[in-house]
């Protein structure tokens, strides 16, 4: 057993986003591994843990002040800087899954250059330290060890030991619950709808606006449809540019309030009620680095409650949906969109059909299975042997 700190970015509580359900996920399969496992979340509340007796959720000020009663870590985003500082003597997982610094790149233009400057620390302060990383795709994955090699973190000897470097990078990406979607339409005060799309949180990543161009010609077909935007529960971290322009545009159209709603973001545990009550659901991107790099960790919340969707091309998840036949997916161009989401709200076979597949897909991407690597790092934690890494930086004038 591994005394184990997962220390999260983002708060771990019922209506939380990406990296806050990632940490409690990863805090929940250790526990079940039988690690004894604090959750460190800023502004944590009170949420279910499944099946593991041996978390303890807390506050990240409070157990910064006994980094050193673990022999584990798992951090990521920005929650590293301030641990790393302290000087933490244990194993070092760095969970990369979501790539920020590429991601906030989208941001760089209405925040200045600081995001990007503080970020890159961010992000190298963690690859300098880490003894093991953990990435979502293979893509990303190559992308890490670029990283890591710029840093002087892979050397020829880590090579020599494991030719394909996964002994300091591998892939465990999100991951689907193990239970299924239960509950009923969770929004009392709006009525179900009988072809509702879900889209959700609005990302500077996301193009609701090739959506939106489609929206006309999928309501010529389909009047009853409704496309569903959801709020963020990080406002005051994640910008809202992008959700603020969708619904002005869905005002000016006279869509807003009638086919496009904009919804509040749902405790995690009761999503599933809304994905029941959608008849398919929609994913936009731009090709984009971000994009080639990117999981999107909605398409496999809509492989596990079933739901057909219409995504772009482009990252793993996309790739995912087109080999599972969890639905279409389709070059980012607003009548290929339009064409594919009006085919799924129209056609019950095709829709039966697609939504049979991602269940069938679903177990395979459970989070035991996805973070399979983590856990067995877990079991013997190791600390990466530096010293090649510093032959090689003396050797190249001590340039990383």
């Amino acid at each position: 057993m591994t005394r184990v700190l997962v220390l999260a970015p983002e708060p771990v509580r019922p209506r939380m986003a990406g990296m806050g359900i990632r940490a409690l996920r990863v805090a929940e399969q250790l526990g079940r591994a039988g690690h004894d496992v604090v959750l460190a979340s800023p502004s944590p509340e009170e949420v279910p843990i499944r099946g593991a007796g041996r978390v303890v959720i807390s506050d990240s000020r409070e157990v910064l002040n006994r980094v050193h009663e673990f022999r584990l870590a798992v951090v990521s985003g920005h929650a590293g800087r301030e641990f790393l500082a302290l000087g933490f003597p244990g194993a070092l997982v760095a969970d990369l899954y979501d790539p920020f610094l590429v991601e906030n790149l989208s941001y760089a233009e209405s925040l200045g250059p600081n995001v990007f400057v503080n970020d890159r620390k961010a992000l190298f302060s963690l690859v300098e330290r880490a003894d093991f990383v953990l990435a979502a795709s293979e893509e990303q994955r190559l992308f890490w060890l670029g990283l890591l090699l710029g840093r002087g973190r892979l050397t020829p000897a880590d090579i020599a030991r494991e030719a394909e470097g996964r002994a300091l990078c591998d892939v465990a990406p999100f991951g689907v619950d193990d239970t299924p979607p239960s509950g009923g339409w969770p929004f009392p005060e709006i009525p179900p709808g009988e072809a509702d799309v879900f889209f959700g949180g609005v990302y500077d990543w996301y193009d609701a606006d090739l959506v939106l161009d489609a929206w006309g010609t999928v309501l010529a077909s389909v009047p009853a449809a409704r496309l569903l935007f959801s709020e963020n529960p990080n406002p005051a971290s994640t910008p809202q540019t992008r959700l603020l322009e969708a619904t002005e545009r869905a005002r000016c159209e006279g869509w807003l309030g009638r086919s496009v709603l904009v919804l509040p973001w749902l405790a995690h545990e009761a999503r599933g009620g809304l994905y029941r009550g959608c008849r398919a659901a929609a994913a936009a991107q731009r090709p984009s680095l971000e994009t080639s790099l990117s999981f999107r960790t909605r398409l496999l919340d809509f492989l596990w409650a079933g739901l057909p969707v219409v995504t772009t091309e482009g990252g793993a998840g996309a790739r995912m949906v087109a080999e599972t036949g969890a639905g279409r997916v389709v070059p980012a161009e607003p009548g290929a969109f339009a064409a594919a989401l009006v085919s799924l709200l129209t056609d019950d076979t095709q829709r039966a059909s697609a939504s049979r597949k991602a269940l069938e897909a679903a177990p395979g991407l459970r989070w035991e299975r996805t973070l399979k690597p983590l856990l067995d790092f877990a079991m013997a934690p190791r600390r990466k042997d530096t010293r090649a890494s510093g032959i090689f930086k003396r050797l190249l004038g001590g340039g990383g």
